[in-house]
């Protein structure tokens, strides 16, 4: 006896258990009555990005920065002098200075960036058929990033060989 009445409990216990999940579920419920179910997203999306503009912009500096770098009546410690400003500029706007190799900061400086804002123009002579920046000896530059405002730039002087005594160097400075 005690066995058929532990199972007639059992089974009571779960046509109540099954009946509430019924209840709760609505199927019990009237229409009028039923539980609207709430459907949470699994995870919230960010915000689209905005989508960037088909032009590039180029900042009155471009003009000027581009009419600078390798001027005859100029100096080499003046186009450092005048990239370290692009640099510093393009940190104020974005961030910190592009960085990379001299081809990915050069597209960064003429617009390939996420603003489409360009800090340098297209088409001068001190621009490679590669798309590296160069020198006034048309050697490319050596951009190296210290920290996300501070980088050193290195001309490989009228000899084209770097780490020579040459070399015109300006180590950059950090971005207040």
């Amino acid at each position: 006896m005690k066995t058929r009445s532990k199972r007639l409990l059992l089974l009571a216990g779960a046509i109540v258990f099954i009946g509430g999940l019924l209840y709760f579920r609505g199927d019990l419920l009237p229409e009028d009555e039923a539980v609207a179910e709430v459907k949470k997203p699994l995870r919230v999306l960010p915000p689209k990005p905005k989508p960037l503009p088909a032009e590039v912009t180029a900042l009155p500096v471009a003009a000027e920065a581009s009419a600078g770098l390798g001027a005859k009546d100029g100096s080499a410690e003046d186009d450092l002098a005048t990239i370290e400003l692009l640099l510093s500029s393009y940190g104020r706007n974005h961030g910190g200075h592009p960085t990379g190799e001299n081809e990915e900061i050069t597209a960064a400086l003429l617009g390939k960036n996420d603003k489409r804002v360009a800090y340098l123009q297209r088409g001068g002579s001190y621009l490679d058929q590669a798309g590296r920046l160069l020198d006034r000896w048309g050697h490319p530059y050596v951009f190296h990033s210290l920290t996300a405002n501070w980088t050193e730039l290195r001309s490989a002087g009228p000899d084209g060989e770097l780490f020579t005594t040459d070399d015109v160097v300006r180590g950059g400075s950090e971005a207040e």
